[in-house]
């Protein structure tokens, strides 16, 4: 079978990680094509995985849209995704058309870009979706939010990652204090400031614990100056976190949107426990895994007491294994492969 990826960029983020996955995974046995308008660092590993990966103009990635050389051509994000719908248009042969809704169309756009912008760029997105024959939501939350607030039908595949095999550095348990850590962009959908405001709160009783902020974005510059503390260390864009979180103990994110986020899979990938907000998809991965804190980020107290809660027990118990053992068995990249393989099968031969 030969499949074409239509991607934004090469540049590491959340939906082009799933699609590298994807790809690296069906290319042992089938012919899988890679397509982006503009690039980024994944360009050279996906050649070096044997992988044909090209960065194209708009009316290349559309001549690749319309062509009838491959069985399946599956689009992720908007600028893909509206090229891939109106290639339909002029198709000769019916082929699998594929996209990969990522997010909480309206809501993560709006909070990304702004009420306006945001708005209409969802509209765009959800008329781009009726061109495409079959649509993969990459959560059960993200599915039932299609289905019940614009009547759109997909499949879900939850997003899967590797299991990580990182030695650690040094021993946790030697430890005096827990590393906790929030990992991504630092913006207002993200809504990182609760997370310090209540970090700080948790410090001014005492405790020794500390909290690592990794990534950039717009809100990082203010909160920065906002937040100057001794157990709150900024680390900026990190080429390869989980070289940095690897060592680290707990995951904690107060997001307000999300579709199925990865940098928490990530982080269960490692073993590690963590502290989310009570949005959908991150209760839906907590009903899955079970061992960490939900809580609102609307109540500074649910979090201090939930960084008291982790700190206790990252400091008394091991839990470790028991998230390995879990995560493996509902967020792996073999599983969610597996299930893509079947839809595109299914779709191709019926």
């Amino acid at each position: 079978m030969k499949i074409a990826y239509l991607i934004p960029s090469l540049k590491k983020c959340g939906p082009v990680n799933v699609m590298a996955s994807l790809a690296n995974a069906l290319a042992k046995d089938h012919e899988v094509y890679v397509y982006a308008l503009n690039s980024g660092a994944l360009l050279e590993p996906l050649r070096k995985s044997g992988i044909t990966t090209e960065v194209v103009s708009y009316r290349e990635m559309f001549s690749v849209a319309i062509s009838s050389e491959y069985d399946v051509i599956h689009s992720h994000c908007l600028l893909p995704d509206i090229i891939l719908s109106f290639a339909s248009l002029f198709k000769y042969r019916e082929n699998v058309t594929c996209t990969t809704i990522h997010n909480f169309i309206d809501v993560d756009y709006i909070l990304s870009k702004g009420k306006i912008l945001g708005k209409a760029m969802g509209i765009a997105n959800r008329l781009a979706f009726n061109g495409i024959k079959v649509k993969i939501a990459c959560s059960e939350s993200v599915k039932e939010y299609c289905k019940s607030k614009y009547k759109i039908e997909a499949y879900a595949i939850c997003n899967g990652v590797d299991r990580q095999n990182i030695p650690l550095m040094k021993d946790r348990k030697v430890k005096e204090y827990t590393d906790f850590y929030y990992l991504g962009v630092v913006n207002a959908r993200k809504n990182v400031e609760p997370l310090l405001y209540s970090f700080n709160e948790y410090v001014r009783q005492g405790n020794n614990d500390r909290l690592h902020i990794i990534g950039e974005g717009p809100d990082l510059h203010i909160l920065k100056k906002q937040y100057k503390a001794r157990n709150i260390l900024f680390h900026g864009k990190q080429e390869n976190p989980l070289n940095v979180i690897k060592n680290y103990d707990c995951y904690v994110s107060t997001s307000k949107a999300e579709g199925c986020p990865l940098a928490l899979l990530e982080s269960l990938s490692l073993g590690n426990n963590y502290i989310c907000s009570d949005i959908s998809p991150h209760q839906e991965i907590h009903q899955k895994i079970g061992e960490g804190v939900i809580v609102s980020d609307k109540r500074p107290d649910e979090l201090v007491k939930a960084f008291e809660k982790i700190s206790y027990i990252n400091q008394h118990e091991n839990k470790k294994k028991s998230i390995l053992e879990k995560f493996e068995c509902h967020f792996s990249t073999e599983i969610m492969v597996d299930k893509y393989k079947k839809i595109y099968f299914n779709n191709f031969l019926g």
